[in-house]
């Protein structure tokens, strides 16, 4: 009897040897499919970021040409106290800290790919690592809190301040 058992069991498997072996290679199939999808998914969001970030910059406009016109803002309307002088204030100190920001992050690219020719061929001094530079930003917002302490935005000027400090 016990034999007879193992006579079935030998012979199923030799006739039916795929029987199992068919639904692994649809699911695999149907798994490969759905991981090909979610990558064009995952491209086609990059695109429409990258898109929609290029249609909010400013036309023509560079950080440089943004800050230079807040520049001459300030000199003709902050003769006097006043909102708007507060405004253009908080907005030029929010302006130099993108713009160091972004040296910053450009000095940090640099430092890494110098710091990948450096570790290639070690010859003369290493690369030294930049420190960020927050100092007309850290004064702007300064200068704020200082003159017009009751500002709508003081808090968020503190705020700045702080994280530029820490």
């Amino acid at each position: 009897m016990y034999s007879t058992q193992w006579c079935f069991l030998a012979c199923s498997i030799m006739v039916f040897p795929n029987v199992g072996y068919a639904s692994d290679d649809d699911e695999k199939e149907k798994l490969r499919k759905q991981i090909e999808e979610l990558q064009q998914k995952k491209v086609d969001l990059k695109k429409k970021t990258e898109n929609n970030i290029q249609q909010k910059k400013p036309e023509g406009k560079s950080l440089e040409e943004i800050v230079a016109r807040y520049e001459n803002l300030q000199g003709t309307l902050c003769t006097k106290k006043s909102d708007r002088c507060a405004d253009v204030l908080f907005t030029l100190a929010s302006l130099y800290y993108d713009q160091e920001r972004d040296a910053y992050i450009k000095a940090r690219e640099d430092f890494g790919k110098a710091m990948d020719a450096y570790d290639k061929n070690p010859r003369g001094k290493a690369p030294v690592n930049p420190i960020p530079n927050y100092v007309k930003a850290s004064q702007m917002y300064r200068k704020l809190i200082r003159e017009y302490s009751d500002f709508k935005n003081s808090f968020e000027a503190y705020y700045q301040l702080g994280t530029i400090i820490w």
